[in-house]
């Protein structure tokens, strides 16, 4: 069961700022709060029997060990708002006290007049706000401490500043629709095995100690008042700094995802770095490669599930042909300046589907693991590309080294579920744990694959289903596509032979090294939807083997790859289809 404080903004106003005074430190930090309590407690008295006299609570035994059992804790997840409704930096002018003329210690008053006290200038920022806050910590206290901690936050006035009048108070469960809102969570509490630099942030958070840190700044400030009270010449104004002794914890942003018929809403990765790096053009070659040794991993399952077919969602074979299976996708350095567009390792997904537990999937990697230990060798056969034209590397078969990232899957749902995020009392990635810290290119990172993204552009080329024709255009086949996947429709499709992330090698090079799907047609994508759509994005017939794999699009990028797709439309690279379209494909079309 989870501890919750629920903050609810009075005036629907919050201010406060940390290092940067212009900048609004959203979502208020769990330091912040805390030390919200501490100075309540500081500030508010309690009945002390045995002294027979009111004490402050922050002396009294039971509150002070509430607070210090906070600050112990594991920094909670915050149920907020990504985004404020209107935020900005209230600019003023505030009357300083008056400067000490030449006189001695004499204060020289100006002549009466409104304009004539010096003046400095403040910023505030602040920010506009209509729902509440929930600060979730993992772990729930004893009934006496649960008890002082929500006396204490009955009676904390303000967070931040004093205009920011709050109401806080110990809540039971976070109360729907926030409880499958978007959550700031701890990273290291997620157990993600990706994080990078990208929708991270860090929070400072309380630690064991905090409560000494904050009670020696407070001695410095009341020793320093009482050193300057007795002089008027000595300027008395310190500023506290409270921040000191306080550590930071990075953050994730946990957005929801719905479920509801999205292949790619609820899945479990785990990856896997190869050695040595292989060229992209392969992929189809080293997808053949895992599903034939995942094939042979999971025959004995069988009899450890008789009433699941686990072999079928390993491979996508029996009743798994036309349901959601065990995704193959390629992790390729391509998108950066220095990409050299080659695969630095491989990741699997297990989509939820009919039938499938965690239980089932777990066993799965625990016996694909088991497959390849010792050696962690896996063979390339060169014998499977059905070019014939196609000249072979010097031997038919060559091995490489596959190094696993995870010791287990990483669940981002809980399989049998409703579909929703998780949340505290949900441990959907209790049992995750990273073997290995990724060291090495960014593409090993999964948030590479999965940030939120207007523009999505193809790594591995896109196996159409169906042949664009005079009243099917390929926008139509890709949205069609889309639709079955769950995902919104694309505003507008670009399609051509060659790829529009640095690194990738052309559609006729991916050719040359294919083993199937060779009588469809193969390009290069990039498609914009008009809102943001959350990875991973697998399209097209092969997505199941690593083809059709797409990447969020850099900006800026998009329009150079447009403007480069008109000078190049050609019968066979016809460039630019837009959904506004009305005219039906034509091999000559290009829209400006």
């Amino acid at each position: 069961m989870a501890f919750i404080f629920r903050v609810d903004y009075l005036n629907n106003l919050v201010t406060g700022s940390g290092g940067q005074k212009d900048k609004l430190e959203y979502p208020p930090h769990p330091d912040r709060l805390f030390m919200a309590l501490v100075a309540t407690a500081a500030k508010t008295r309690v009945y002390d029997a045995g002294a027979e006299e009111y004490v402050p609570k922050l002396q009294y035994p039971l509150y002070r060990r509430a607070l210090e059992w906070l600050e112990s804790q594991e920094p909670p997840a915050i149920y907020a708002p990504p985004e404020l409704l209107d935020s900005g930096v209230l600019h003023t002018f505030v009357p300083v006290n008056y400067k000490i003329g030449n006189a001695g210690n004499k204060i020289v008053l100006p002549p009466y007049d409104p304009g004539a006290r010096y003046r400095v200038p403040r910023q505030r920022p602040i920010g506009i706000i209509d729902r509440p806050l929930f600060y979730a910590w993992q772990s729930d206290p004893e009934g006496d401490i649960r008890e002082a901690l929500a006396d204490l936050a009955k009676d904390v006035p303000y967070l931040g500043t004093t205009w920011s009048s709050v109401a806080v108070r110990v809540v039971a469960e976070i109360e729907e629709p926030y409880r499958n809102g978007p959550c700031l969570r701890p990273l290291k509490q997620t157990g993600t095995p990706y994080g990078g630099q990208l929708a991270l942030q860090s929070l400072r958070v309380p630690a064991p100690g905090r409560i000494d840190d904050l009670d020696r700044e407070y001695r410095r400030v009341i020793a320093f008042l009482r050193d300057t009270s007795m002089k008027p010449s000595e300027a008395r104004e310190i500023s506290m700094r409270t921040f000191i002794g306080a550590p930071l914890a990075r953050y994730m942003w946990d957005q929801p995802v719905k479920g509801d018929g999205n292949a790619f809403a609820r899945t479990a990765v785990a990856r896997f770095r190869v050695r040595p790096s292989l060229p992209i053009t392969w992929s189809g070659l080293l997808a053949e490669a895992v599903h034939a040794s995942l094939a042979s991993a999971v025959t004995s399952l069988g009899k450890r599930f008789p009433h699941t077919d686990i072999e079928g969602y390993a491979t996508g074979k029996g009743c798994f042909k036309e349901l959601p299976h065990t995704f193959f996708v390629p992790l390729a350095n391509v998108g950066f300046r220095y990409s050299d567009g080659t695969i630095k390792g491989f990741a699997l997904l297990f989509p939820a589907s009919e039938g499938i537990s965690r239980e089932n999937v777990e066993a799965i990697y625990d016996a694909f693991i088991s497959f390849l230990a010792p050696q962690n060798e896996l063979y390339l056969d060169f014998g499977r590309v059905k070019n014939t034209g196609t000249v072979w590397p010097g031997a038919r078969r060559i091995s490489f080294l596959v190094e696993p990232l995870e010791e287990q899957p990483y669940f981002r749902y809980v399989f049998g579920d409703d579909g929703r995020s998780f949340h505290p009392e949900a441990k959907g990635g209790e049992h995750y744990r990273q073997k290995a810290n990724v060291a090495g290119p960014m593409t090993l990172e999964w948030w590479r694959w999965c940030k939120n993204s207007h523009v999505w552009a193809s790594v591995t080329p896109v196996i159409l289903p169906r042949f664009p024709k005079k009243n099917l255009s390929v926008l139509q086949i890709v949205n069609d596509q889309l639709e079955i996947l769950g995902l919104p429709p694309a505003r507008r499709v670009t399609y051509r032979s060659l790829g529009a992330l640095k690194g990738t090698p052309s559609v006729h090079e991916f050719r040359a090294f294919g083993t199937r799907y060779f009588e469809n047609v193969w390009m290069h994508l990039i498609l914009e939807f008009a809102e943001p759509v959350r990875g991973p994005v697998l399209l097209g017939r092969g997505m199941y083997f690593g083809y059709g794999l797409l990447a969020p699009m850099p900006a800026g990028e998009d329009e150079k790859f447009g403007r480069d797709a008109d000078s190049a439309a050609s019968a066979e690279n016809p460039g630019l289809e837009d959904v506004d379209a009305k005219q039906p494909f034509q091999n000559s079309q290009c829209l400006v």
